[in-house]
């Protein structure tokens, strides 16, 4: 088991004050936060950043994020989740899994169509359950590590003005704004609705794999061991019961997806109509500008979700990492998945904005996942140790050190194969968050 942290950590940069003028940007921070979005005058924001670059350690102590162009990222790094936090979590999970509420940001009925509104009704008619009372009929599980207050956030502020370009102000800024966020409770509870679409194990026929069952990239997994585990204590209950039917709470069948392979893609928000995801048949991504060099990082972070040693038979993380440049910001939320001596998942969602595009977000989607008897098919090591992720220090000399490790890892990574999307999510798509009408 390896040793638990209890806040995550940050790798955030921010660039240097005379930098962020520069290219007319300028830091967030939980006491600035109003004051400094918008100036009376379209020089304002440059003015307002002079004044602070005497102050700057100060500042990025307290520094949330960047205000660019129409645009406010924000980052944050959380503690574990107190127990109450996670007893009331786990409350929500369990209902959602059991289908009596629905989640507003998963499968909707326009799968590419989002509710946050009615998620966060669902959720706050919610009252915290203390962990004696859920007892033993809790039948999920929340990840072992789970940042409860770790979000990242790109809002967009919509502005009324002929000139698509221009700068926002206090004369045509508006209250009216769309907003697209990653966190960890969303996450695990489209994982959880998607629960409630997997059969139950007594509910499937004997000719049926019982390994097989999916919806929407969740399914149940077994380690090598469980099998074995199973029929043998199985069989100590059936002669506990006379050989006579074991009742159902006696059952030692897995009811949940325990590596949280979560199909979640964002939460999608605005404050005025409903956003689409609209199919595109190839990436709108501009590799030009993500591979420019010539030009500074103006704000990076990696943000972890939640994480998991499956009880030390592989490894689950859920992370989001964000880079900002003076044209484009570009994001990745990736959840990787091992579990020992069965599979290697990796689920990816990119994110790409250029500045000058009136608010146009290009997503990319990519599901991996390989069956680890194959690995050697495809020309990939078969031992666990060569698949440890960052996140689990794997730094050793063994590996030939952690930066070089990294680097193998993730052309390793491109190497397993694809594997199927679910039908609401394209591979490749756009929303428009300053247009009124969406664009074909």
């Amino acid at each position: 088991m390896k040793t638990v942290t209890q806040q995550s950590s940050s790798s955030r940069h921010v660039a240097s004050n005379d930098i962020l003028i520069r290219y007319n940007a300028h830091t967030i921070s939980n006491d600035n936060i109003n004051e400094l979005i918008f100036s009376d005058d379209c020089c304002g924001v440059v003015n307002k950043c002079e004044k602070l670059t005497s102050q700057r350690d100060c500042l990025l102590s307290e520094t949330t994020g960047i205000a660019i162009h129409r645009w406010e990222i924000k980052t944050n790094s959380s503690s574990i989740a107190t127990e109450a936090e996670m007893d009331e979590l786990t409350c929500i999970l369990q209902d959602l899994q059991n289908g009596s509420i629905s989640h507003g940001i998963s499968a909707p009925t326009n799968p590419s169509r989002f509710s946050e509104n009615t998620k966060k009704n669902e959720v706050d008619k919610y009252e915290v359950i203390p962990s004696s009372e859920i007892g033993q009929n809790k039948r999920l599980c929340l990840p072992e590590i789970f940042f409860s207050k770790a979000f990242l956030s790109l809002k967009y502020n919509i502005i009324l003005s002929s000139n698509s370009n221009e700068e926002p102000s206090e004369k045509n800024i508006t209250s009216e704004h769309a907003e697209i966020t990653f966190n960890a409770k969303d996450a695990l509870c489209e994982w959880a609705e998607c629960q409630s679409h997997l059969p139950h194990p007594q509910d499937i026929s004997d000719a049926q794999d019982k390994s097989n069952q999916s919806y929407r990239g969740v399914s149940v997994l077994k380690t090598i061991d469980a099998k074995l585990w199973e029929d043998r204590h199985q069989k100590q209950l059936q002669k506990q019961f006379n050989n006579k039917h074991v009742p159902m709470n006696h059952s030692t069948e897995f009811h949940y997806d325990w590596t949280f392979s979560t199909p979640y893609c964002g939460t999608v928000f605005h404050s005025d109509k409903d956003l689409f995801w609209n199919p595109k048949s190839t990436s709108g991504f501009d590799l030009s500008l993500l591979t420019d060099q010539s030009v500074p990082i103006l704000y990076f972070d990696n943000i972890r979700m939640y994480e998991d040693d499956m009880h030390d038979n592989g490894y689950v993380n859920l992370s989001c990492k964000i880079r900002v440049m003076p044209k484009c910001f570009f994001l990745l939320m990736s959840l990787f998945v091992r579990v020992d001596y069965v599979t290697i998942r990796v689920k990816e969602v990119r994110f790409f904005c250029k500045f000058d595009e009136n608010g146009r977000v290009w997503r990319d989607v990519t599901w991996r996942e390989c069956q680890w008897k194959d690995l050697e098919t495809y020309g990939l090591p078969s031992k666990p140790a060569m698949w440890r992720s960052e996140e689990e220090g794997c730094a050793s000399s063994s590996l030939g050190g952690n930066r070089s490790h990294q680097q193998r890892l993730q052309m390793m990574i491109k190497r397993l194969p694809k594997s199927a999307l679910p039908d609401d999510v394209p591979e490749y798509s756009f929303v428009d968050l300053q247009q009124q009408q969406n664009k074909k």
